[in-house]
Parts: C-alpha cells; structure tokens; sequence
C-alpha cells in the first residue's frame, strides 16, 4: 500500500475481480463488493474525528473469505493503518464499521 494525492481510496484483491474505490469527501457514497469493508473502516474513522490519508493498494491473504477466520478485521486493521497511521485497537468501532 502506498498513500497517493488526493481524496480517493483505491484497492485491488486477488480474491475479487473488481476493484474497490472509495471517495474520502463522501465516505458514505454506496459501495459495492469487498469494498464495502474498506469503506466501512473510512467511514469509522472519519466519524471517530480522524484525518484519513488517500492511498493505492493491492490486498492478498490465505485466509478463506467467508471462513470465519476474521479476515476482514484483518482488512479492516490494514485499512486503518494506511488510512491513518496505528489505530488504537477498537473492537467496537471496527464492528461498527462491518457492513450489512
């Protein structure tokens, strides 16, 4: 992951076919696919007062998708230190920002 210029959050997994972009301005535009976690995680920090930071990055991983093995707490804690630097680690918060 790398930070880039301006207010747009860009991500590719090799899980999923279709990329994810997210606005920074308006983290509440609808989202569809995995994207929805990445947005979540914005959305969670921007309402927790936090400044968040536009990036590019690529997302791969073992873990099953759907396996119940926490692999999107594992996004989301990614999303957060590239969104914002080292969250603190806030359980209630990162549930809040699970869609659906």
């Amino acid at each position: 992951m790398r930070h880039r210029p301006g207010d747009r959050v860009q991500g590719w997994s090799e899980a999923f076919d279709d990329p994810a972009r997210i606005s920074l301005t308006d983290v509440g535009e609808p989202v569809d696919g995995w994207g929805r976690f990445v947005q979540g995680m914005a959305w969670a920090l921007a309402d927790a007062g936090h400044s968040l930071r536009a990036w590019d990055g690529a997302i791969a991983s073992d873990l099953p998708v759907g396996g119940g093995l926490s692999s999107s707490a594992a996004l989301q804690r990614a999303v957060g230190r590239v969104s914002i630097g080292d969250p603190p680690w806030d359980a209630l918060a990162m549930q809040r920002a699970r869609p659906g």
